[in-house]
């Protein structure tokens, strides 16, 4: 399952926390409340992880593994954040991607 998990679905759960708009939801979704801290506020954190997502080509929402150092440049300069932010964002997601195969 774990690698079917595709960053498309992950933005579909963000899509959903954000309609709910419930932080302390995040707390029961294991590797998730990671991606968000305490003192951000939830709209603005996943506004951020979303365009980060949407700035990504269609094969490396399906297969992050594909991005590299040139890659997560232009993310970040497509998402409004800088190359760090999108690389702690991918291995935040690994380890969550990790926490739903098991």
């Amino acid at each position: 399952m774990a690698q079917d998990f595709t960053l498309d679905d992950f933005r579909r759960q963000v899509d959903q926390i954000q309609k709910i708009g419930r932080k302390d939801l995040l707390s029961h979704l294991s590797g998730m409340s990671e991606m968000v801290s305490d003192e951000e506020d939830l709209d603005v954190a996943l506004n951020r992880i979303r365009r980060i997502i949407d700035a990504m080509t269609d094969e490396e929402r399906s297969n992050p593994a594909i991005i590299d150092s040139s890659r997560r440049s232009r993310i970040a300069a497509g998402s409004g954040t800088e190359p760090g932010d999108v690389e702690q964002f991918l291995a935040q997601f690994d380890q969550f991607r990790a926490l739903m195969h098991r």
